[in-house]
């Protein structure tokens, strides 16, 4: 579920807010769009977390891995082509089931493969790499909220949150 709240927090600030009409003039607002992106994207991890437990062990880490980066690689398109809120809800929705099965299977992966030696050392490093990829993802928004929003190369480049 990091990665849910990785994206949640991604999500809600203001310059990521494209598909909304109202302008920003003090604090943003969460909007129905970006309440929605959050809750389908954990739904979508939960099914993804359920499907990893139930196919891991009838086909094996390997085929279920690969499938979800196939899934995954293809599922991208819609999000990152997408004309509208709902064409993105469908996109993230099917982007997070292969999240939730990567999610689960690292740290199974990790405990089953490894030898014992190496388990508790490794199991650690993977949250480890959870939680250097949250501070990263917190740096980043924080760096992109304080600069200047206007670059051609920005999210919403017609629009400047220069305002607050």
């Amino acid at each position: 579920m990091a990665r849910t709240s990785m994206r949640r927090t991604a999500i809600n600030y203001p310059h990521n807010v494209c598909y909304s009409p109202c302008q920003f003039h003090s604090l943003p607002t969460i909007l129905a769009g970006q309440t929605g992106l959050n809750d389908i994207g954990a739904v979508g991890n939960i099914i993804g977390a359920l499907l990893n437990g139930y196919f891991t062990p009838k086909y094996g880490h390997r085929k279920v891995m690969l499938i979800n980066l196939v899934a995954m690689t293809a599922f991208v398109f819609i999000v990152f082509f997408s004309p509208n809120l709902p064409c993105l809800l469908v996109g993230e929705f099917l982007c997070s089931i292969p999240w939730g099965v990567f999610t689960t299977m690292g740290p199974a992966y990790a405990a089953e493969v490894t030898p014992l030696a190496l388990r508790g050392h490794l199991t650690a490093y993977v949250n480890l790499c959870w939680a250097v990829s949250v501070m990263n993802l917190h740096s980043m928004a924080y760096t992109d909220l304080v600069t200047d929003r206007s670059a051609p190369f920005s999210c919403c480049p017609q629009r400047s949150y220069q305002s607050y």
